[in-house]
């Protein structure tokens, strides 16, 4: 009876759609979802916001609004703060707030479990340099940096290879950018970079020998003399 009633259900079928009626249903159907999905997409597609369209809003304010903006900006975090600060020069040191971050990144309160964070370190500096651009204030900083990190595992022993690495990296960086100054500037900064040699010597993971051979290297006469 059920083979039946199914064989009268497939010839009533098949007499509403025919074979060709029934493939072209098919075919339009299987289009029909192609382009609602197309559509969907082009539909959720979004276009990041740029600069430009910032700039375009901006230039429909007056100076009130803008000021008001950078007020806000200003209240909503300390980098904000330091960034302008060092960009309008507006504290007796401006390199200050900065070498505070460094400081609190490498030189960490051991007591209450504070741990050191290399990656706030180098924001610290890369931050001030978008501020202001100083190459004299940037030197200062990346010195700063390995003076610190160089005085913490000096109180506190040994520490990580990374560490280190991130130590040489930075002495070297410094160094190239010391190089790039007049003989007053190089003068003057010469005695820190040699004292972090000296100063390095006990210190494991080879980082003396490797800040005495970016060391040298920039300074090769200096060598010589010492031996």
């Amino acid at each position: 009876m059920r083979q039946k009633s199914l064989a009268l259900t497939l010839r009533a079928l098949g007499e509403v759609y025919p074979a060709t009626s029934r493939r072209e249903y098919k075919q339009r159907n299987a289009y029909s979802i192609a382009g609602d999905s197309m559509s969907t997409t082009v539909k959720t597609k979004k276009t990041n916001a740029s600069w430009n369209d910032v700039k375009k809003a901006l230039a429909g304010h007056g100076k009130t609004a803008l000021l008001g903006l950078i007020a806000d900006l200003y209240d909503y975090s300390a980098q904000n703060r330091n960034f302008l600060h060092a960009r309008f020069s507006t504290g007796a040191d401006p390199l200050k707030p900065y070498k505070k971050i460094i400081d609190d990144a490498l030189f960490p309160d051991v007591m209450k479990n504070k741990p050191v964070r290399i990656a706030d370190a180098k924001r610290a500096i890369s931050d001030y340099k978008k501020a202001i651009g100083d190459q004299k204030g940037s030197l200062e900083l990346m010195l700063f940096f390995v003076e610190t990190g160089t005085a913490f595992t000096l109180d506190l022993g040994d520490m990580d290879e990374n560490f280190y690495l991130a130590l040489e990296r930075m002495y070297k960086k410094a160094i190239d950018l010391l190089l790039t100054f007049d003989e007053d500037i190089v003068d003057a900064y010469y005695p820190r970079f040699e004292k972090l040699v000296s100063s390095s010597e006990n210190i494991g993971w080879g980082y003396h020998d490797s800040l005495a051979d970016i060391f040298y290297e920039a300074f090769p006469d200096e060598e010589e003399s010492d031996h």
